[in-house]
């Protein structure tokens, strides 16, 4: 008969004695497999870098710097320099059979040694433009041009006329293929129009450049000053004359009764008041704006001195250019029908009075110095190609990208040899 002491001894566990013995087994086990296998790898790492072959890593290496260089430039088939955004340049570079590479430091180590030829060479580029100085050029600020100018305007001493204009920013194709350059200002020098003297030779013509309200609104500037003045001498503007073709005169009462087409009011005035009356500037007129007018003015252009050396205007921006004569005279001008409704061109007959539109318009170039960029043109490394021959005669060739211009396509953004991380 079995006793219940004997089956508890059969089914009784370890002892606190035999699993501490375990565990410190255990323990030992561990420890040496975790040796052992950090020995292996540490063998194996020592094995690997033993056979590592120097061209293999070299090549690696700098195929991995072209990638993430800021630029690349390749001076010669032995030569590659590479910059960060800072602009500090590593060179790379075959010395006799070492390849070195020199740090921004200065510091300089043998990167392979035994080494009979390095190729670097340049596969594809990229090119960039950039602002070079400006340069000052003559020519054209601005004009208009009219087909057939078939009328005349005449102005006195009371009046004004004001012609709005506008200078192109786009200063055509310059020494790069193209490329258009741009007015960054202007200085005005001359003015060319067909202009006359209608009467009176004591009195000055003045030519004032003012702000305008807008571009193509003659009207000025509200509180804008005028930016410079020019007064001329009716005396150097050839004479315009009398078109009896144009005038219709009649015996009257003993008066002549003038009819003058200009500016659509009906005046009778003695004919010994003709002269004293267009001296004045004080026009007779008759008639709808359609009319001919009373003076001739040579067909032959004009070409006054207006030379304002402070004067710099501006692409983009509205200027109204005003004739005013100051003392007895006047001035004609030819003219032809507005072919537009804007406020480009304005007048005022008498001093005080508003400016309104005026339905003419009036053939003149304005001519000065015109200061435009200058584009320069970069042809960058996009990617180059690399070759290095080890004493062995073993060969590795690759190639990398320039990633920071082949993800540049703009050729006015990314990069070119000399600028740093700051520079768009």
């Amino acid at each position: 008969m079995t006793t219940n002491h004997a089956v508890q001894r059969r089914i009784r566990g370890f002892t606190l004695v035999e699993m501490m013995l375990a565990a410190a087994l255990g323990a030992l086990l561990m420890i040496a497999t975790a040796q052992s296998a950090g020995l292996f790898a540490t063998t194996v790492a020592a094995l690997e870098s033993d056979s590592a072959d120097d061209i293999d890593r070299a090549l690696a290496r700098i195929a991995r710097d072209v990638r993430y260089a800021w630029w690349a430039d390749v001076p010669s088939a032995t030569r590659l320099r590479l910059a960060d955004a800072s602009g500090d340049v590593s060179e790379y570079r075959l010395d006799g059979t070492d390849l070195l590479l020199e740090l921004p430091s200065g510091e300089t180590g043998v990167l392979a040694a035994d080494v009979t030829d390095v190729t670097f060479e340049v596969i594809n580029s990229i090119t960039r433009y950039r602002d070079g100085p400006t340069q000052s050029v003559y020519g054209t600020l601005a004009q208009c041009d009219v087909p057939s100018p078939d009328k005349t305007y005449a102005m006195g001493h009371t009046g004004m006329l004001g012609l709005g204009l506008t200078l192109a920013e786009d200063a055509g194709e310059g020494s790069v293929t193209g490329v258009n350059e741009r007015l960054v200002y202007a200085v005005p020098e001359s003015l060319e129009l067909p202009i006359a003297s209608s009467a009176g030779f004591s009195g000055q013509v003045v030519l004032t450049l003012s702000p305008s309200k807008a571009h193509g609104d003659a009207r000025l500037k509200p509180g804008a000053a005028a930016l410079g003045s020019k007064p001329l001498g009716l005396a150097i503007l050839p004479l315009s004359t009398i078109d009896l073709t144009r005038v219709t005169m009649s015996l009257l009462g003993g008066l002549w009764k003038t009819a003058v087409c200009h500016a659509g009011v009906d005046t009778n005035i003695p004919v010994g008041d003709l002269a004293e009356h267009i001296a004045h500037g004080d026009i007779p007129t008759c008639g709808s704006e359609e009319s001919f007018d009373v003076f001739s003015v040579p067909t032959i252009n004009s070409n006054l001195a207006f030379t304002m050396p402070n004067v710099q205007l501006y692409p983009g921006v509205g200027y109204t250019l005003q004739f005013t004569v100051n003392g007895l005279g006047s001035i004609s001008l030819v003219a032809a029908k507005s072919r537009s409704k804007a406020w480009d061109i304005v007048k005022r007959k008498e001093a005080g009075d508003d400016v309104d539109r005026l339905d003419r318009e009036f053939p003149f170039v304005l001519r000065g110095t015109r200061v435009i960029t200058t584009t320069t043109e970069t042809a960058v490394v996009a990617s180059v190609g690399l070759s290095i021959t080890s004493a062995a005669g073993e060969t590795r060739s690759g190639s990398s990208s320039v990633y920071n211009q082949v993800m540049a396509p703009d050729p006015w953004t990314g990069v070119v040899p000399g600028e740093t991380g700051a520079t768009p």
